[in-house]
């Protein structure tokens, strides 16, 4: 593992559980959010959040971190040199996250659900 200092903790948010309540609606619509947390179906962690700037790729540990945190911190450099054109967006960067997914999750389908420009 790497060490870095922590610097703040940060409440996160997620899917109770793929057994757990399912979401009641939206949570993206209307109070949809506050629907689905009364319902158990959205929970809160808070986890601390380090400052990687300067500690090397090679000593993260990605895939623990994401099993253990849901996220982290992956160099990527894209070939999309224009992320305001909405084709070269999906064409060409969605691959790449998609391959990106599945190489730090060892998962064996991703998909991008979606982006704002």
């Amino acid at each position: 593992r790497f060490s870095a200092q922590l610097t703040a903790g940060v409440e996160l948010n997620y899917a109770a559980s793929a057994q757990g309540p399912r979401f009641v609606c939206n949570p993206f619509e209307g109070d949809g959010w506050s629907q689905n947390i009364g319902a158990g179906a959205i929970v809160s962690h808070v986890h601390g959040v380090a400052d990687l700037r300067g500690v090397s790729a090679e000593s993260r540990d990605a895939q623990g971190l994401v099993r253990d945190r849901g996220f982290a911190l992956v160099p990527h450099q894209s070939i999309v040199t224009d992320f305001t054109c909405d084709a070269d967006v999906r064409h060409r960067y969605y691959p790449e996250l998609v391959a990106l997914a599945k190489h730090v999750t060892g998962a064996s389908r991703a998909a991008v659900a979606s982006h704002a420009l």
